[in-house]
C-alpha cells in the first residue's frame, strides 16, 4: 500500500512539471528573466550579443498592469524582443512584501532612476550588448505593432535618445542633429534639450506642416523671438488647418505673449508698488502680435484687478468687456472659473443677472459632465430670487457628482443644498 502510494505521489509531481514546462514552452510572448541580477544580465547580454529590455514598473501603476496583461504577452510582441533582447522586469518601488529577488535590484533601481531621470512609469529602458544605456521609452502602448516600432528604435543609433544625446552634450549643434534628437528628447520628458535645439529642429523640416512636426514645433516654444514662435506667428492660418482647429494657433500665440510678457510686467509694478503702464505694455504687444494685443491686454488688466489689486468691482468691468467681445474664445472652465469668482465677490444684483446670463450660456458649452456649471447657475439662480429653479438646478448637480462618485464635492453640494432649502447664504456675507 505505502509503495502505491509513493508511486502515485511520484506519478503526480512528473505531472504536474510536465504541464508547468509545456505552459512555459507554449507561452509566446516575452519571456522575463526571473533570477538573474543586474551583473548577470549584463553577462547574458554580451554573451548572445543582444540588447537589453527593463521594464520598470510599479505596483501602484495601472498602465504598467495594462502592458503586462494586454500586451507583454502577444506572441508578435514575444517574437521580437525574445530575439533581440535579454528581458527583465524591475519593481520600482518598494512594498512590505517584497520578495528577496525584488529587494537585490533595489541598489540597482535607484541607479537607473538617476542615469535615466525616471519620472513616469511604466518607463523601458534599453541597453546595448555592452550594458550601455541608450534609449528610453515613456508611457503605455494600446497595440502591440506600435510598442513594437518604438522598440526597435532602440536598435539603431539614429534614433536612441541616450547616444543622440552624447553628440549634444560633446557640444555638437545644428539641423542634423536637431532632427533626430528633439523628437526623441519630448518623448523622454527631456524639454530642456529639446528647447535648445528648437531653431535647428524648426531649421531642419522639410515639410514642417504635417501634425506630428506641428505639435512637436509647439512644444519647443522657448519665447517670443523664437523660430517656433515666429513659425505659428507667421503661419497661423495654415496650422490651423492642418489640425482643424480654427483657434489653435491664437491660443498658442496668446499664452505666450501673456505668460512671458504681460502678465510678469503686471506683476512687477504691482510688486514695486507701482502705476502699470497699460500704454507701454500695450504697445510693446501690439510690435509682436498687432491681432491679438487688445485681447491679451484686456485679459491682464482682468486678472491684474482680480488677483494682483484684488478689487473686484474694476476686475467685473473688465470681465463683461472681455466676454463681451471675446466670450466665446473663453471655455467652459475658465469661464465658469470667473463667473463664481464674481458671484462670491460683487454685490451688484444686476451685474449678479448677467453673470446669470452667461452662466447659463455655458451650461450649453460643454459636454453636460462638467458639474461645477450646474452648481454655480444654481448659486446665480438662489442668490437672485429665484429660490425653486436653483433647487432643480443643484439636484441636477448633486445628480452628476454622485454618479461621478467625487465624495468631497457630494458633500459640499449636499450642504448647499441644504442651505437653500433653509434660507441661508450660499456665497460669503462678511
Amino acid at each position: 500500500m505505502l509503495n502505491c502510494r509513493i508511486k502515485y505521489a511520484v506519478t503526480l509531481i512528473s505531472m504536474l512539471l510536465i504541464y508547468r514546462n509545456s505552459i512555459a514552452i507554449n507561452f509566446k510572448g516575452i519571456k522575463f528573466e526571473q533570477t538573474l541580477n543586474w551583473e548577470q544580465i549584463k553577462a547574458k547580454a554580451k554573451a548572445e550579443k543582444k540588447y537589453i529590455f527593463i521594464d520598470c514598473y510599479t505596483t501602484w501603476c495601472g498602465p504598467c498592469k495594462m502592458m503586462n496583461n494586454n500586451i507583454f504577452g502577444l506572441e508578435k510582441v514575444g517574437t521580437f524582443f525574445n530575439e533581440n533582447f535579454i528581458n527583465v522586469q524591475v519593481q520600482f518601488d518598494r512594498t512590505n512584501i517584497d520578495n528577496q529577488q525584488i529587494k537585490n535590484w533595489y541598489a540597482d533601481v535607484e541607479k537607473f532612476k538617476k542615469m535615466a531621470n525616471i519620472e513616469a512609469y511604466p518607463t523601458f529602458l534599453f541597453f546595448n550588448p555592452d550594458g550601455e544605456l541608450v534609449h528610453l521609452i515613456t508611457g503605455a502602448f494600446n497595440e502591440g505593432q506600435e510598442f513594437i516600432n518604438k522598440a526597435s528604435e532602440s536598435l539603431m543609433p539614429e534614433f536612441q535618445y541616450f547616444t543622440l544625446y552624447k553628440r549634444f552634450k560633446k557640444g555638437e549643434r545644428g539641423p542634423l542633429l536637431a532632427n533626430k534628437l528633439v523628437p526623441v528628447a519630448l518623448k523622454a520628458n527631456d524639454r530642456k534639450t529639446a528647447i535648445i535645439l528648437g531653431d535647428d529642429y524648426v531649421l531642419s523640416l522639410n515639410d514642417p506642416f504635417t501634425k506630428d512636426n506641428l505639435m512637436i514645433i509647439y512644444q519647443i516654444i522657448k519665447d517670443v523671438n523664437s523660430k517656433a514662435f515666429k513659425f505659428f506667428l507667421n503661419n497661423s492660418n495654415k496650422i490651423n488647418q492642418v489640425l482643424n482647429d480654427r483657434e489653435f494657433s491664437q491660443g498658442v500665440i496668446r499664452n505666450q505673449i501673456y505668460n512671458e510678457v504681460v502678465h510678469p510686467f503686471a506683476n512687477k509694478a504691482f510688486i514695486n508698488n507701482r502705476k502699470v503702464d497699460w500704454d507701454s505694455i500695450t504697445q510693446k504687444v501690439a510690435y509682436i502680435c498687432p491681432e491679438l494685443s487688445d485681447e491679451i491686454i484686456l485679459k491682464e488688466k482682468l486678472n491684474y484687478y482680480k488677483d494682483a489689486a484684488m478689487n473686484p468691482i474694476e476686475a467685473s468691468k473688465y470681465f463683461i468687456e472681455y466676454l463681451n467681445r471675446y466670450g466665446e474664445r473663453m471655455n467652459q472652465f475658465e469661464m465658469n472659473n470667473y463667473i463664481w469668482y464674481f458671484f462670491e465677490n460683487i454685490q451688484d444684483e444686476n451685474y449678479l443677472k448677467t453673470m446669470l446670463t452667461w452662466s447659463k450660456k455655458n451650461l450649453t458649452s460643454g459636454d453636460g459632465k462638467y458639474y461645477p456649471v450646474y452648481d454655480t447657475y444654481a448659486n446665480l439662480l438662489y442668490r437672485t430670487g429665484e429660490i425653486k429653479e436653483a433647487l432643480l438646478w443643484e439636484k441636477k448637480a448633486l445628480k452628476l457628482v454622485t454618479e461621478l462618485k467625487q465624495e468631497e464635492d457630494i458633500k459640499i453640494y449636499k450642504e448647499t443644498l441644504d442651505k437653500m432649502n433653509n434660507g441661508i447664504p450660499t456665497w460669503p456675507t462678511n
